[in-house]
Formats: C-alpha cells, structure tokens, sequence
C-alpha cells in the first residue's frame, strides 16, 4: 500500500455526510499531553511546535484522537481516509460511536461487520475511525464510554495489531477523564516495530504499509492527540473552486477588503462564506456574516436528530439570544452543557435556560456551534467578541 495514493485521492462522495468530500490536504498539529493531566485544562491551547503532520503520518499511530471544533471538517476527513485505505486493499472501518451501544452491527458506515469480523481472524493490521465523542454524548451522557468499552470488548483478540483514531469536539472531551478511560479499554502494549511487507517481497515502499514505532512511541502515552490546522489561502482556493466560484482571486481580494479571514479558517465557515458570496455577489459585512451563518445553523440538517428531538428554529433562537447576552455581559466566552461531565468553567446552560430540558440543552442545532473556537461553540452565537442581534 502506498502512503502517496492517500493523498492523491480526489473527491469523493460520501452517502452519509451531507456534501461531497473536497480533497484538500489537510494538515495537523500535535497537542501537548502535559494539558491531559486535569479535565480543567483547555487542551484546545495546548499546540506543540514543530511541523505539521499529515494523514500520511497519522494512519502510522495506534491510538490517536482528533479534537476539533465544529465545522473543521473531521467527520469528512476520517470518513474519506476510512474509505482510501480500503481502495488499498486495507482494512479500514468508520463507525458512528452514539449507534454503537444500542447496535454495533449497524454503526458501520464505511465497511461492514462481517468485514469486521473477517479482519478480527486475518492476523493484519486494521483501522477503526469512531466519529464522534460530542454526537455520542448528545444521545445520554454516558453513550460514549458505553461504546469505547463495547469496542474494546469486540476487538480484545486484535487489540495490538488496531489503529483507532477517534475524533470530537475539543469542548467534549475531558482530557484526563476520557483519555484514561479509552487507555483501559483500548490498551496498546505492544510498541515495538510493525511492519506488514507484501506477500511478493518487494522492497519498494510504495508497495507496502509500514508502521514503525519511533522511541518517543516505546515510552511515551499509548495515545496521540491532534488539532485541525486551519485553512491556508490555497486550500481557501481550493475549496471556494469546488462550492463553484469561479473568479477565486476576486473572492480572496474581497474577503481581504473585508477583514473576513476569521470566517475562511474552517471549512464550514468558508461554506457560509461561499454561499453568502454566491447568493449577493459580496462578502458582506461582519454583522451580515454572522447572521447569515447562524441562520443556516439554527436550522438543524440532521434529519435523524430532528426527528428525534424536535427543536424548533424559535426555540433556537431564543436560546441562543440569551446565551449570546450571558456570554457578552460575563465576558465568558465558555459554556457547558448537561452531557454527565464534571467541569467548573463556563456558563452552566441550565442556569441560563432552566425551563429547557436536558436533551435540548445540550443540542446544537445546524452545527451552530462552529462559529465559536473555544468551548462556547455551543452557543454559536458570538465571534470575535461581537455580540450578535438575531
């Protein structure tokens, strides 16, 4: 298997995520794990320096989890990894973790179990991509340690030999808690050298998949963690080419005029960008932005979810209204919600909306979330310190 051809796959379609798969090379950084020893810790501030990393470097990790906020493109990115490492003959798997308690069978999206279970016997190496700590804890509070001990279960047998790379909100995930419970249940003991040659031994790397632990790997953590970088101006262009703008350089020069940069770092802010440019020929101002935007996230675009738990776009609104002035008169831009975690920062939701149940404190409709960076992501309803009218 070449690490080359990960890179070189185009788009692809993706029958569960709502828009194509735009190929655009995307790039991480490592997160420190000095920030893993408290769930107090904004682990979101914890970049490592260094040179980014690349899928090509990441398939090589046993046990890695992804954090990013809302909208940075993780599900799309993992799923269309899942998918080329299976074009190469690997076996790769994407599962929803919030399906995985009640059916493990049908949390498969990319592969299916009896894939799973024919690579349970085969003796290779295989890739299990869980998508997504946040949408597994808006189901019940404890789905997500229901689901990362039901896989560690299934695949006790081949547990040294599995590549996990499990992604969520940087907001969801409680950076001792969580990464000492996917430690016991998904434990790695072996860290010594792997390599898997092809059957006809050739030596041209190109031809084989090759897992080498470096010494860092032997005696550090058993898991890996890493951020989203955003978007560079090329990817920018890229992406802007494919949602259909045709003159790329007069979008840029218009979002330059504009001081809109803040709005092109991730994916789903340049999509509301994009659109926003498409449907008036014009970036807009800030405030035109925002509320562009946070319209088209107050709508929820998962139909499964909003049949489930109807929210419905009024309902948004005011919460989001009051969780927008709370945020702006406190000047604290972090929120929690009621997902069975313990943490003292933040503005607790239930003091905000007491009369909102639960479940409906805890939703983010339309992906409203992604307009914030930190763990306010919840609200949606504030950038760069702008409090917004909607």
């Amino acid at each position: 298997m070449s690490f080359a051809a990960i890179n070189e796959m185009n788009s692809i379609t993706a029958p569960n995520l709502s828009d194509e798969f735009i190929q655009l090379h995307r790039t991480f950084h490592e997160l420190s794990q000095d920030s893993n020893g408290d769930d107090e810790i904004d682990i979101s501030r914890a970049l490592l320096p260094g040179t980014s990393l690349s899928w090509q470097d990441l398939i090589k990790e046993h046990r890695l989890v992804i954090l990013s906020e809302a909208g940075s493109g993780k599900t799309y990115e993992i799923y269309n990894i899942a998918l080329t490492l299976r074009e190469q003959g690997a076996h790769a798997f994407f599962l929803r973790l919030e399906h995985i308690p009640e059916d493990f069978e049908e949390a498969f999206e990319v592969g299916t179990y009896e894939d799973f279970e024919e690579w349970l016997v085969s003796g290779e190496e295989g890739w299990l991509f869980l998508d997504s700590v946040d949408e597994a804890r808006l189901r019940h509070p404890r789905d997500f340690e229901q689901a990362i001990r039901k896989v560690g279960k299934k695949i006790r047998t081949a547990l040294d030999r599995a590549h996990f790379v499990i992604t969520g909100r940087t907001s969801a995930w409680r950076p001792k808690t969580d990464r000492d419970y996917c430690t016991k249940h998904l434990p790695y003991s072996i860290r010594d050298t792997a390599v898997r040659n092809s059957e006809d031994g050739c030596d041209d790397p190109n031809d084989s998949l090759q897992t080498e632990a470096t010494p860092e790997q032997k005696d550090g953590p058993t898991f890996k963690f890493v951020t989203l970088d955003n978007l560079s101006s090329d990817q920018i262009v890229v992406f802007a080419k494919a949602r259909g703008i045709k003159d790329s350089k007069g979008f840029l020069n218009a979002v330059e005029r504009a001081d809109a940069w803040l709005f092109t770092s991730r994916p789903q802010d340049l999509k509301d960008l994009i659109d926003f440019w498409l449907d008036q020929g014009r970036i807009g101002t800030r405030l035109e932005i925002i509320r562009n935007s946070i319209e088209r996230r107050l709508r929820e675009r998962d139909q499964d979810r909003a049949d489930v738990r109807p929210l419905s776009l009024e309902q948004a609104r005011y919460g989001a209204r009051l969780l927008a002035a709370v945020t702006t008169l406190t000047k604290n831009s972090e929120i929690t919600v009621p997902d069975g975690t313990e943490n003292s920062r933040g503005i607790a939701v239930q003091t905000v909306l007491p009369h909102w149940d639960d479940k409906d404190q805890s939703d983010t409709p339309g992906e409203a979330g992604g307009l914030m960076s930190g763990t306010a992501s919840k609200a949606g309803v504030l950038t760069g310190g702008l409090p917004v009218c909607l």
